[in-house]
């Protein structure tokens, strides 16, 4: 069988036919043009593909436009209210063995107080006044002593602040001033050390930790300071 050339191939085709192989050049040729960089365009090719790696995961690059996600921060009011929802079930009450968590955070200084409030997730038994206390009720405590191997300090607490449902105000505080319990990391129960993290800025502890307090004070720390109106009438 004689062979045509692809001219005279072409020759042979009907109108329709030739429109419809003119088109699908046209489309081969415009789908490479497509993809071809522009010599207009500001992209560099052989540098847009700098972040795929071995294993075939495609890491985008850090642009200026780029945006650190932010930490995720609790505000004092959501921390006391995740407090009085984590008490629900709790209903063990103590009077020396309390667990809390804490409201603000703070970075270790050595030439300034560094001072953390807690609130009282489970369930404080006062002996003295005859009363359950449930949950946040405030404890404030400083933190001394920080070991930089172990990265802990020591929480000494030395306020308990409580209202009963008459609307009076009680608080547990030393009479000389001292301290009346101190706070330990729960993964570090019975060493009365805390957790920091060691950060740019220095040793932290963050806000909204649960903590464990061990309170060790007199029936006579204990009085009566004040009432909040509106409450118990």
């Amino acid at each position: 069988m004689e062979k045509f050339s692809l001219r005279k191939r072409f020759r042979m085709l009907t109108l329709w036919n030739k429109l419809g192989a003119i088109g699908s050049v046209a489309s081969i040729i415009g789908f490479l043009l497509y993809f071809l960089p522009s010599t207009e365009s500001k992209v560099d090719i052989n540098n847009s593909f700098n972040g795929i790696v071995n294993n075939g995961v495609l890491v985008l690059p850090v642009t200026s436009e780029s945006k650190e996600i932010p930490e995720e921060n609790y505000s004092p009011e959501q921390i006391i209210k995740s407090v009085k929802l984590d008490s629900i079930d709790q209903s063990l009450s103590s009077e020396d063995r309390i667990l809390a968590r804490s409201v603000n955070g703070f970075y270790y200084s050595d030439t300034s107080a560094n001072t953390v409030l807690f609130s009282g997730i489970t369930p404080l038994r006062v002996e003295r006044v005859a009363a359950t206390f449930d949950s946040d009720y405030r404890l404030i405590g400083d933190a001394s002593s920080l070991d930089k191997v172990k990265e802990t300090v020591q929480i000494k607490i030395k306020l308990v602040s409580m209202i009963d449902n008459y609307g009076n105000v009680y608080e547990i505080r030393s009479r000389d001033n001292g301290y009346i319990g101190y706070a330990e990391s729960l993964n570090l129960v019975s060493q009365k050390a805390v957790k920091v993290v060691n950060t740019e800025s220095g040793y932290m502890f963050d806000n909204a930790q649960d903590v464990q307090i061990i309170l060790k004070y007199d029936q006579e720390d204990v009085e009566i300071v004040g009432k909040v109106n509106g409450l118990g009438t």
